[in-house]
């Protein structure tokens, strides 16, 4: 007798070693799969749309960073506001406000950008590839595009 279509056409469309194992034509298990290749195909489509759920933590960062940038800006134009009402009342403990506030204001941007970074890195990583970064010029995806030309290798 000859083989069994339904499984030729299975296996002609996994290349892979675990190809030999008996899949039904629409490629789900048949009935008589084990148990492991039965809950897989249940299992492995609900896991891959569980992933989606990255975009909670991914849109809290982003909008995280936006106010850490935001907060870090005002400290810093209080530190500069500062200065300039108080140069003739220059004392120590002034001047460490003023010092105390300008360092406040780095760390606040240091802390957005590392939410910025781990929003992309989480977005890209379980979610979709970003396209805009591999479309269009070249000089884009670097993020340098505002530089002068003269400055480009």
């Amino acid at each position: 007798m000859g083989e069994n279509p339904s499984r030729r056409r299975a296996t002609q469309s996994f290349p892979c070693s675990w190809s030999l194992r008996w899949r039904s034509p629409i490629g789900r298990p048949s009935r008589q799969a084990p148990l492991q290749e039965r809950v897989e195909a249940v299992f492995e489509p609900f896991l891959w749309k569980l992933r989606l759920i990255a975009i909670l933590p991914v849109i809290m960062s982003l909008a995280s960073t936006g106010v850490t940038f935001v907060l870090g800006s005002l400290e810093i134009g209080k530190a500069i506001l500062g200065l300039s009402h108080g140069a003739d009342a220059v004392e120590k403990g002034y001047l460490a406000q003023l010092l105390g506030a300008v360092v406040t204001g780095i760390d606040l941007y240091s802390i957005g950008n590392a939410l910025l970074i781990f929003g992309y890195g989480v977005y890209k990583l379980l979610i979709s590839p970003i396209d805009e970064g591999h479309q269009g010029n070249p000089r884009m995806r670097s993020g340098l595009s505002a530089w002068p030309s003269c400055c480009w290798p």
